[in-house]
């Protein structure tokens, strides 16, 4: 085991993408001897509508390591459940209403206040990077929505990272080039070669 820890970090060290593989007896294998769960609610940032309950499981092993695992529930003012069995919970209020991004069942969703869901789509990365703007990933693809799943930056884009405010680094088709939240090109991305 220690080999394999020192060769890993070597690999890191010298920046190489390799993996690394040694073999491992039987009696190595780390096997499950413990787990810890707490439970704690959370107040959201300027909102006394909604709450959140984090189910926190730490998973220990032979070996020394832990491995964590949070369950969320989103409840409304009366404990109402509007949604569980998630993750990455993130509130958002704009133009006086509420919102909720949230992972669940391998792809991030939106959901309104009363836990009406918005969005269905199979998305596999979401951040906020505006008030009404989430910048997402569907089929490998990146764009940016609002948060009522309306479409703002097509999903064409093989990357979109925010770079300040309004203003995005784009690659399509290999090259870069900026644009800005309304999807207005500031820098034309150079397709000749």
């Amino acid at each position: 085991m220690k080999k394999v820890f020192l060769l890993s970090c070597l690999c890191l060290f010298m920046g190489a993408n390799t993996s690394v593989s040694a073999h491992c007896s039987s009696s190595s294998h780390a096997y499950l001897i413990g787990k810890d769960t707490t439970k704690k609610e959370y107040k959201f940032a300027n909102c006394d509508k909604h709450s959140v309950i984090n189910e926190t499981t730490v998973y220990i092993y032979s070996n020394g390591t832990r491995r964590s695992y949070i369950n969320s529930t989103i409840l409304d003012s009366n404990g109402a459940v509007l949604e569980s069995n998630c993750s990455n919970v993130k509130h958002i209020i704009h133009d006086q209403k509420h919102y909720f991004t949230f992972y669940k069942n391998k792809r991030y969703r939106i959901m309104d206040g009363t836990g009406k869901t918005i969005s269905l789509k199979a998305y596999s990365k979401m951040e906020q990077v505006d008030d009404n703007r989430l910048l997402v990933r569907l089929n490998k693809k990146y764009g940016i929505i609002t948060l009522e799943d309306k479409t703002v930056v097509p999903f064409k884009y093989q990357l979109i990272r925010q770079v300040g405010k309004n203003l995005y680094l784009t690659k399509l088709n290999g090259y870069y080039g900026f644009i800005d939240g309304s999807h207005n090109i500031l820098v034309k991305m150079n397709m000749t070669k």
